[in-house]
């Protein structure tokens, strides 16, 4: 509460904190993501709490049931077999915590890199899995998360730069300092530069495509009718 009413009164003494506390504070961050890369991502693939519920409403619920009613929920309880789609707001959230760690200690503590790479090819190795194999694909949105997923990127590079440039500020690299503030302005202006047209065309599919898209359909329309 100390610290809170000084910031509260000077607050510029919040990058004084921050330069003190926060290159300490890896080793935190790096337990954290790695418990979370391999203790989640296990209770991921062995699936006890979908299990469990399956395992109730086997036993509890109707004996005799219309396929219909094997692909709905009876009193919240699905079956194993109808797992339901894959919860990306999550997954993503995840990332762009990691996404933070990463960019941020990439000048203050590097060896913080080596955590994220692990739990980033460990979490893609086990979501390819369990998208392919366990989760119903209706929710794929055709890649339309990616375009979202760059410019959240790119905000939280921004943030991060920002952090390191006070951080070097405030140990009085002022050297280090004025030559990252051109990566800071190369970075918002791409940033800008990628809000705008390129992500709008990102987001439409090519005419090309539309109109290869239509012969097929129109083909296969004529062979239906046909037979």
């Amino acid at each position: 509460f100390e610290q809170l009413e000084a910031i509260l009164q000077r607050p510029i003494l919040i990058v004084d904190i921050l330069a003190q506390s926060l290159p300490t504070k890896s080793v935190y961050f790096i337990n954290y993501i790695l418990v979370k890369a391999f203790l989640s991502l296990a209770f991921e693939l062995l699936r006890p709490a979908t299990a469990t519920t399956a395992a109730i409403r086997r036993r509890c619920g109707p004996k005799h049931q219309t396929d219909k009613m094997k692909a709905e929920t009876w009193n919240g309880l699905s079956r194993l077999q109808c797992p339901g789609g894959l919860g990306l707001a999550g997954i993503q959230s995840h990332m762009c915590l990691c996404f933070m760690v990463t960019f941020t200690y990439s000048a203050l503590a590097p060896i913080t890199m080596i955590a994220t790479l692990v739990a980033f090819i460990v979490t893609a190795m086990v979501y390819r899995q369990q998208y392919a194999y366990v989760y119903d694909p209706k929710g794929d949105s055709g890649g339309a998360l990616w375009p979202a997923s760059a410019v959240y990127s790119m905000g939280i590079l921004v943030i991060s730069l920002g952090v390191i440039i006070a951080v070097i500020g405030a140990k009085q690299g002022f050297a280090q300092m004025c030559l990252l503030l051109p990566l800071l302005v190369a970075v918002i202006l791409f940033q800008m530069y990628y809000s705008g047209q390129p992500l709008k065309v990102a987001r439409t599919l090519p005419s090309r495509i539309c109109i290869r898209e239509d012969h097929r359909r129109e083909k296969e329309t004529l062979g239906s009718a046909e037979g």
